[in-house]
């Protein structure tokens, strides 16, 4: 594992990265709106997870990058537009960087979690090879996804969001109605092999909620040997 700097206008952002020797494809990683620095703890579960990726996928031959990404005073807040912004641009510095660009993007795969997977879906203007999209509720057709024809949503069965009903309460939603919903606006927005799984057990940042035998990046390992084939080559 190695670290990186960048430099985007008057601040030096951090990359955490672990890349093997004639690496097949690169795995970048865009957290949750409440990780920032990729060695303190974000939402719960958020640091084991991305360290498990960081382990495991490089002795498979993927290479992983995970950048620092700019925190609000109040993490539990809702991002603002220039929150959201901010963390748009280290993305992009990411994707501009010498690192990413010995890939072709056809050997990249991003990672999004929460808001992380709404600024990738910001994002996707590149015929990158896929993107996984956890916790990603999806309330509109995306304006830009660009290239990707693989886009897989990834939820924890304990991942419920509410909305407000015509009487003030709220009302309860489980993953199995909204995620057809969200997968319901990547077909119509065009994506060619959109899908979906739920994970049994898990909460909103794949925190292990209750007894399960489902594995998280397992199940990311295989997306990856699926949209990238050993001589790196899109499928």
């Amino acid at each position: 594992m190695e670290v990186h700097q960048m430099h985007i206008e008057s601040t030096i952002i951090r990359m955490k990265v672990s890349i093997p020797e004639n690496a097949k494809g690169l795995c970048i990683i865009v957290p949750s709106g409440q990780f920032g620095k990729f060695n303190e703890e974000g939402a719960e579960g958020e640091l084991a997870f991305y360290s498990s990726l960081f382990s495991a996928l490089p002795t498979l031959g993927y290479g992983v990058l995970q950048p620092d990404m700019p925190v609000r005073n109040d993490r539990k807040a809702p991002a603002t537009m220039e929150h959201i912004t901010e963390r748009e641009n280290v993305l992009k510095n990411c994707l501009n960087s010498s690192i990413v660009k010995n890939f072709g993007w056809d050997r990249i795969v991003v990672i999004g979690m929460s808001l992380g997977s709404q600024i990738v879906l910001k994002n996707l203007n590149k015929p990158y090879a896929g993107a996984a999209l956890i916790g990603c509720v999806i309330e509109s057709e995306p304006v830009n996804y660009g290239l990707v024809n693989n886009i897989h949503l990834i939820y924890g069965s304990h991942d419920y969001i509410a909305y407000m009903g015509d009487e003030g309460e709220l009302l309860p939603i489980p993953p199995e109605d909204y995620s057809n919903t969200s997968l319901k606006f990547l077909e119509e927005a065009g994506v060619k092999n959109a899908s979906c799984t739920i994970l049994e057990g898990y909460g909103h940042t794949l925190a292990i909620k209750e007894e399960t035998q489902e594995k998280p990046v397992d199940f990311l390992i295989s997306l990856l040997n699926k949209w990238i084939d050993k001589t790196g080559k899109w499928r």
